[in-house]
């Protein structure tokens, strides 16, 4: 069993507190010995949570604690490059995915509000020297969005960054969902930004997704729980972009 692990705290409706390493363990131990792979992701960036994330990790891994190989351990971040450096020195053989979804700055400006803040050179140089510091693969997400970031020049530089790197890139397709008028990815987009990738000899992989019938794919959940509706099948709709 995968389960992805928050980092903040509901309250008034708004996340508004990090959790303490031992909140953040708690949510592996209720859950019992079914856990093989653990994810920080989802709700709260994890390095803006360094402490006390890292600290869950060590009592995770602990043999006196959980036990739990480090190996099976993924943070999940949009990158900071402060933390990302200290990450870095710290002596835990985990995984470590960016969430990048663009090649320059201005998209993923638009597209990640909460990485403006943050270079995307200096993103994914801090993640390819964790990489080589550790001698293991960092794979960087990319969301396909038809007219935003699926073009054969956003491929190509996508390219020069992991060329030659210890790097792996996991091409994500669009899900439409209600409220948002931009069409599920089709299909020659992502053959045409996997072709150019692999040409240039970066390990690619197109994670396709499943629950898109009834509105339960990456993405639509989030929208219609916070519109309190039902998912029923056969509910998606795609729009006109």
């Amino acid at each position: 069993m995968r389960i992805r692990l928050s980092v903040l705290r509901l309250r008034s409706g708004r996340f508004d507190e990090n959790l303490s390493a031992g909140e953040i363990v708690e949510q592996v131990v209720q859950l019992g010995p079914k856990v093989r792979r653990i994810v920080f992701m989802g709700i709260g960036e994890p390095l803006n949570n360094y402490e006390q994330v890292i600290r869950a990790i060590r009592i995770l891994r602990d043999r006196r604690g959980y036990d739990f190989p480090t190996t099976g351990i993924t943070i999940s971040t949009i990158g900071v490059p402060k933390a990302l450096a200290r990450l870095r020195e710290e002596h835990l053989g985990l995984n470590l995915t960016i969430s990048l979804h663009a090649t320059t700055q201005d998209i993923r400006d638009r597209l990640i509000p909460g990485a403006r803040k943050h270079d995307i050179g200096e993103v994914v140089a801090r993640a390819l020297s964790w990489a080589e510091r550790h001698n293991r693969t960092v794979t960087f997400v990319y969301l396909i969005l038809p007219g935003i970031n699926d073009t054969q020049s956003d491929a190509r530089r996508l390219a020069e960054m992991m060329a030659g790197q210890r790097a792996r890139v996991n091409l994500m397709r669009w899900n439409p969902v209600e409220g948002i008028a931009l069409d599920r990815t089709p299909d020659h987009s992502l053959v045409m930004f996997r072709r150019t990738l692999e040409r240039a000899g970066v390990p690619v992989v197109v994670r396709d997704t499943q629950g898109r019938d009834i509105s339960a794919a990456c993405g639509q959940l989030w929208l219609r729980d916070l519109k309190g509706l039902r998912i029923e099948k056969g509910s998606t709709r795609r729009k006109a972009a």
